[in-house]
């Protein structure tokens, strides 16, 4: 008997037969999801506000101002990705690439937004407290506490909270994190979506975190279990030995 292949998130795993005697439960996976510290579909514009919600919320909260309303500005004005808000000279980016044919292509910063991203008076309308651009680029600790967030918008804020993520400015590039702060990024995403009847793989999940960290770690793992989900961690912290029904040991 041959065993079907299943996919990840739409991409399938493996192309490979593997040859079994008896298999049980795989009609009830809908599908199979691989956490690790590689991002599929991301590029170098990609930043935890595109791969979250959160970033809706402060470009909403920027364009709801009085000084935005009499301007007769949009969310897109405060989007790094939108045209109508994005440095034209630098496309976004912040930076400049000049590319050298004999030598390594040398990056600066652009000098229209001085690496702000958007046009400059756009970047530094602000509420009192901060402007836009600092909404982006400072902790998002120092940010949301003033921001007003809808029930979603809170939820994905505490979860930032409890897998300490905290720290991370909404601007900061998906590329520059860590293997560790992609996969409690994943996790994060996982949870708002509220999955059900998947097959999902965690390797090395508590790379970069502390041993007084993992209790809240413990309960999402729980929260998506909860879900009727299957979780299978690959991980060598014996704290994983307290919490799993069975381990498997190599």
């Amino acid at each position: 008997m041959r065993i079907p292949y299943k996919k990840n998130h739409g991409t399938r795993l493996s192309f490979e037969d593997y040859q079994f005697k008896k298999l049980r439960g795989i009609d009830d996976i809908n599908d199979v999801i691989l956490i690790n510290s590689s991002l599929d579909k991301i590029s170098s514009r990609s930043t935890v506000a595109t791969y979250t919600d959160l970033g809706g919320f402060v470009r909403k909260y920027f364009s709801s101002l009085e000084v935005s309303k009499k301007l007769g500005l949009k969310e897109g004005h405060f989007s790094s990705n939108s045209e109508l808000g994005q440095c034209s000279s630098c496309e976004g980016k912040g930076v400049k690439l000049v590319e050298m044919h004999f030598m390594e292509d040398v990056e600066f910063v652009c000098e229209d937004c001085q690496g702000k991203k958007l046009k400059p008076y756009y970047a530094n309308i602000s509420d009192g407290r901060l402007s836009a651009y600092e909404a982006f680029s400072k902790p998002m600790s120092e940010v949301l506490s003033g921001i007003k967030l809808t029930p979603k918008g809170k939820r994905i804020w505490e979860y930032f909270k409890i897998l300490k993520l905290d720290y991370l400015s909404l601007d900061r590039t998906l590329t520059s994190l860590s293997g560790g702060e992609r996969q409690r990024l994943q996790l994060l995403v996982l949870l708002d979506r509220k999955i059900e009847d998947q097959l999902i793989i965690f390797e090395n999940l508590t790379s970069g975190l502390s041993y007084h960290e993992f209790a809240p770690l413990a309960e999402l793992l729980h929260q998506l279990k909860s879900q009727h989900n299957t979780l299978v961690v690959i991980d060598q912290n014996l704290f994983f030995k307290e919490i799993s029904e069975y381990q498997i040991q190599f």
